[in-house]
């Protein structure tokens, strides 16, 4: 069966916001993470617009995630099934359009103090489709559930979820820069020294 996602955001100082992939203009997006997950789908360019420049807390949350034992520790309690998927769940917020440009900014996670230059990843998918980011690192209950993603990087899948992060003009002072880009179907160990330079050949 197939896994579908919401969107948990939290921006700092600010009400939490779950989404069912809307924006504004379009009611429905799709929502297997493998189908949306690529730079200029318009509900990643919507989130992107939302954290540019507002740290926030990102959760995509797919509807097999195990509530107690990852949800619950991943976000220190603040999202329950009940705020994202339960009846009362609130996912009447619309994201606004836009057709966001990502030259020259950084996804800046101020949790970890790592960051990745735009300009790099796209770089390194040459003509193909750019994998988005932000989904990918703070999906929460990937792999149980048809169009998740299956690839590279397998432990950076969910690695960043609720953490600080926001999408930033400039590489902050100090902060790693990540080197590495997701590839789907490519499936090998990121940390095993044989395959090195494979992720961003």
């Amino acid at each position: 069966m197939g896994q579908y996602y919401k969107i948990a955001l939290k921006r700092a100082g600010e009400n939490l916001i779950v989404n069912d992939r809307k924006v504004k203009g379009c009611d429905y997006m799709v929502a297997k993470l493998m189908e949306h997950s690529y730079l200029g789908n318009r509900v990643c360019d919507a989130v992107s617009e939302m954290i540019h420049n507002h740290p926030s807390k990102v959760a995509w949350v797919g509807d097999y995630a195990d509530w107690d034992d990852e949800v619950s520790k991943a976000t220190g309690g603040e999202l329950s099934f009940e705020k994202v998927w339960g009846e009362s769940a609130d996912d009447s917020h619309r994201f606004g359009s836009c057709k966001f440009d990502y030259t020259g900014k950084f996804l800046v996670n101020h949790t970890k103090k790592v960051c990745i230059s735009f300009d790099r990843w796209i770089a390194a998918y040459g003509d193909n489709w750019a994998l988005y980011p932000v989904s990918l690192l703070t999906a929460i209950g990937n792999g149980r559930g048809g169009g998740d993603y299956g690839g590279n990087a397998m432990a950076r899948i969910g690695s960043w979820i609720w953490d600080e992060i926001e999408i930033a003009d400039s590489q902050p002072e100090g902060y790693e820069v990540l080197d590495f880009v997701f590839h789907e179907g490519d499936e090998f160990d990121e940390d095993d020294p044989a395959e090195a330079g494979k992720e961003t050949a």
